[in-house]
């Protein structure tokens, strides 16, 4: 886990549930808007997930929070998280 947040989980998850991820130029955008939000949209709890989900089609607070560290999580993106994780268990 890179600053809080398990970007190759994260890419692996993507690779896994969405088509197109083999382009390289497509896993840099999205790798680019990772190291720009965690950057710049981090100024409250739960605020990257939210940042990043609106910025990705079809991707859902809760598939963000699963992959981010419990400390940048309010008591609500923890639920999430956890609600996530058991589903992708």
């Amino acid at each position: 886990m890179k600053n809080g947040f398990d970007v190759t989980g994260f890419m692996k998850w993507l690779e896994d549930n969405f088509n197109g991820f083999e382009n390289s130029f497509l896993r840099g955008v999205v790798e680019n808007l990772i190291e720009y939000g965690f950057k710049h949209e981090r100024t409250s709890k739960d605020q990257f997930c939210y940042w990043l989900s609106d910025m990705l089609p079809e991707v859902e607070f809760w598939d963000v929070a699963a992959f981010i560290a419990d400390e940048s999580l309010t008591g609500w993106g923890l639920e999430q998280k956890r609600m996530r994780l058991d589903h992708m268990a």
